[in-house]
């Protein structure tokens, strides 16, 4: 499994997915591999935690690429995350591991955030990322053995442009908190977020600036703003005072989410699932969420959360929220019950089971239709019933795309 970066599970929602995934495929019987291309040094801290749960770690001075890599060690499956890290590396994946299914976690579709990014903004130089970034996305999709999305609308999004049939849905995996902390007893407002991540910070802004003026004629004096996240940007540390909190990165969320009465997600871009939304709902904080934040999930407004993308409206449903506690407590109930039925562990192993099945089968359709292209038979047997060679099979071309 390669990533940008050792996953830093207690800081972003990302992490969070790429250590349930790599635990999910050793569960399943897998020797799993992990491998940073980004920062390929040790990790103290979140390299050892991996060891510690049995993922072999690779990094410098031992190996310092992908290229060493794959052409010192045998896989069955590469599983990258992100554009940024599989598209400087497929061709030389594919010609140094070409018996390898490779996998693409794109963790969100990037282009469709600059889209949105770009429409908030008016930035032209962000409509020209945008475009790079569906260029390279699409190209990903097109040529490797299964891709990794988390909501069905990513899913048609990318369909819709490069029809595929190797797509998987992995929505996320978490389990339920219940509280114990009663609706009287909480006070606070909370948000959750990384703050390296431009969405979040954004959201903040917003959130400080267009509805927090509105909540605090409303709410009670001691009643306060948790900003709650690790990598707080000078932007975001700013905003702090007596009734607003910045917390920074903090070892347990249990209890900010106890002290709190009411999550909002301010999100005004941004793509695939939040995880901050669903950990909301697993810790038993009902919410406010804009349309961005909600997308993909599959939850009912009204019912699960209540939905709000305006300033005025968004005070409105925070104020109803904070204030009505029948329907806090049908949320509370109603995010347990959500997160129980979707994102459960068990859930979590057989999409992973799937993803390697998907893989195996388009990699096994490349490899007959290449044959049959080129005129190569199907190696011989040996008596043993293993391959006379494997490297005789042909390895995909990085220009194909599986339709």
């Amino acid at each position: 499994m390669l990533d940008a970066l050792t996953p830093t599970p207690d800081m972003d929602s990302g992490s969070f997915i790429t250590v349930k995934m790599l635990e999910a495929f050793r569960q399943l019987g897998l020797d799993v591999s992990f491998f940073a291309t980004y920062a390929s040094a040790w990790d103290r801290k979140y390299a050892a935690a991996l060891q510690a749960n049995g993922i072999r770690c690779l990094y410098a001075p031992y190996f310092t690429s992908v290229a060493q890599v794959v052409q010192t060690l045998q896989f069955d499956y590469v599983l990258a995350y992100r554009v940024s890290v599989i598209h400087p590396h497929l061709e030389v994946i594919r010609r140094h591991a070409p018996m390898a299914k490779v996998i693409f976690h794109n963790v969100d579709l990037h282009y469709l955030r600059a889209e949105r990014e770009a429409k908030l903004t008016g930035s032209l130089a962000a409509q020209d990322e945008a475009a790079r970034l569906k260029m390279m996305e699409l190209e990903m999709f097109a040529q490797v053995d299964c891709s990794i999305v988390h909501t069905a609308i990513e899913k048609t999004l990318v369909t819709e442009q490069v029809p595929l049939n190797n797509i998987v849905e992995f929505p996320y995996v978490a389990g339920v908190r219940r509280s114990a902390v009663p609706f009287e007893t909480r006070r606070d407002i909370m948000f959750l977020g990384g703050y390296a991540h431009s969405p979040n910070v954004d959201a903040v802004q917003f959130f400080v600036a267009e509805v927090w003026p509105k909540l605090l004629r409303m709410l009670p004096p001691d009643a306060r703003f948790l900003i709650v996240g690790a990598s707080p940007t000078v932007a975001i540390e700013a905003l702090a005072s007596e009734r607003i909190i910045v917390t920074g990165m903090v070892e347990d969320l249990g209890p900010w989410f106890d002290r709190a009465r009411v999550f909002v997600a301010p999100l005004r871009y941004g793509a695939g699932i939040k995880g901050k939304f669903i950990q909301s709902l697993a810790h038993g904080l009902p919410s406010v969420a804009t349309t961005i934040a909600a997308e993909g999930i599959g939850l009912d407004d009204g019912h699960h959360y209540i939905m709000a993308d305006e300033p005025e409206a968004m005070a409105a449903a925070v104020t109803e929220l904070y204030e009505d506690e029948a329907l806090w407590s049908h949320m509370q109930e109603a995010g347990y019950a959500f997160v129980e039925e979707n994102f459960s562990w068990a859930r979590c192993l057989e999409i992973c089971s799937a993803v390697l099945s998907t893989a195996d089968e388009t990699w096994t359709r490349r490899q007959e239709r290449s044959r049959t292209e080129t005129g190569i038979t199907r190696p011989r047997m040996k008596a043993s019933g293993e391959m006379a060679s494997v490297r005789s099979f042909s390895s995909p071309s990085v220009n194909e795309t599986i339709r």
